[in-house]
Formats: structure tokens, C-alpha cells, sequence
């Protein structure tokens, strides 16, 4: 993790913020040396010299590596093409975005086991990180986590288990944005937020 984060560092301290905004669709701020980048539904600074990410306004949130180095990849991998408009399951995505699949599979929390079932489970809790309902699948959760990656959550079926290779939809041209790897990584971390929003009787 040391050495990705570093790397990561590096590479956005070499770029120009004025492209890194333009193709990201980021705000600059030049008095913080910071871009102010939105993630579900909060906005975080991210230092461009040092890498640095904090919460502004005084929220004090601690950032997790992983999502560190995925805000930070975000950033860097940017490259402003247009967004298709066409979703794209990971399994079916020309480039493949099965990363990490097996992982999915061996530490799925048990209630989304029953993912297919839970048509108006997560509605309150997704709709607090900025979800909204759409009309694909039998029932599914649009998620705006950045700002040219929006992502949905669908479930086809009310006896379906949630897997990442075919209940996640992105836009066809995200590797544009995210490598793989974070592809894998990002409905995990909001997996993660939706769960901590249940109540403790859910969890």
C-alpha cells in the first residue's frame, strides 16, 4: 500500500492542475494548493504538491488508504473523453474489469445474500450518499461517487445474490477514469457505507 500511495503521489504532483481539472471535472483552489473533489456525499481536499486528502470545513474524517489511493488515481487517470451513456456490466466490459473477483466472493456480508429480495432495503441509506432510484433491472440504486464516475447497483432477479461481475453497471468508457483495479475496489467501499448506515439490528 506504501508504494502504490507513493507512486499515486508522485504522479499527480507532476501534472498540471488546470488539465487535471478539466478532465476531471475538479474545482481548483490555489490559495490550498487543493483540488475540491466530490466523493458520494461529501467533498474532500486533495493537496496537489503532497497528496495530502482532508475533509474541509472542520469534518474531520480520517480517509482509508485504499479510498486515498483510489481519489488519487481518479485524478490522475482522467482524461475528460465523453461518458457513452452506455452501461456495462464488469463481466461483460470489452477490457474486463473482474479484478479481484474471488475476493468478492469469499467476504460478501451475508445481507446481500439476499440482495435480489431487499427491493426497498437500502433506499433510505443509499439516498443519503446521493443514490437515486432508476428504472433498470427489477430494481436498482444510481450512485454518483465521482464526478465523471457514476455507477449503479441493479438487481435483475428477487432471488439473486450480489456479485460485482453482473449487479454493478458502469459506463463503458470508466477505464478513461479509474484503473481496474479501482473499478473492483469502488462498489466495495460503498458496499462498506451502505452497511454502516443500517441500523445495528440489520448489521
Amino acid at each position: 500500500m506504501g508504494a502504490r500511495l507513493e507512486k499515486a503521489i508522485h504522479d499527480l504532483a507532476k501534472l498540471e492542475p488546470s488539465a487535471v481539472c478539466m478532465n476531471s471535472g475538479v474545482i481548483f483552489n490555489r490559495e490550498q494548493d487543493s483540488y475540491i473533489l466530490p466523493y458520494l456525499n461529501r467533498k474532500f481536499l486533495v493537496h496537489h504538491s503532497s497528496g495530502k486528502i482532508e475533509a474541509p470545513w472542520g469534518q474531520g474524517e480520517e480517509i482509508p488508504p485504499q479510498l486515498h489511493i483510489l481519489l488519487l488515481h481518479y485524478l490522475i487517470h482522467a482524461d475528460g473523453i465523453a461518458l457513452s451513456g452506455k452501461w456495462i456490466t464488469p463481466r461483460d466490459h470489452p477490457e474486463g474489469l473482474l479484478y479481484g473477483e474471488g475476493d468478492w466472493l469469499e467476504d460478501i456480508h451475508p445481507l446481500l445474500h439476499d440482495f435480489g429480495s431487499l427491493k426497498n432495503h437500502f433506499k433510505e441509506s443509499a439516498g443519503s450518499l446521493g443514490a437515486t432510484a432508476t428504472h433498470m433491472g427489477n430494481y436498482s440504486l444510481l450512485f454518483q461517487p465521482l464526478p465523471k464516475v457514476p455507477l449503479v447497483f441493479v438487481s435483475w432477479s428477487d432471488s439473486e445474490k450480489f456479485s460485482f461481475a453482473s449487479n454493478v453497471l458502469y459506463d463503458e468508457m470508466v477505464l478513461h477514469y479509474l484503473p481496474k483495479e479501482d473499478c473492483a475496489l469502488l462498489p466495495r467501499l460503498i458496499i462498506q457505507e451502505l452497511l454502516s448506515l443500517e441500523p445495528p439490528e440489520i448489521k
